[in-house]
């Protein structure tokens, strides 16, 4: 499968989730903000990285595509995940 239509697929998929989309938390007015989300939010991505032509950075952002839609769907929740970091670090005492 060529680039373009790996990336034409993951949009389809995308627009399909939001059509389809059901919220974890049972609410009505959740799922319709979240289905809202996702097409716009897929919209704007795949809108704001339109012009690039490097391979490796258009497979890096399918990657990551791939990736937000496959952790939606586990985790039914279409944000993206925090990064977490730590809060705290054993730094060396100067004396």
């Amino acid at each position: 499968m060529s680039l373009r239509q790996e990336v034409l697929h993951l949009y389809r998929c995308l627009m399909r989730l939001s059509y389809r989309w059901e919220s974890a938390l049972g609410n009505p007015g959740a799922t319709e903000e979240e289905r809202k989300y996702i097409r716009e939010e897929s919209r704007r991505l795949f809108k704001k990285n339109k012009s690039i032509t490097d391979e490796k950075e258009v497979q890096d952002h399918l990657k990551e595509g791939v990736t937000r839609l496959d952790l939606a769907i586990h985790y039914r929740n279409p944000y993206p995940r925090p990064v977490s970091s730590c809060t705290y670090s054993m730094g060396s005492e100067q004396g």
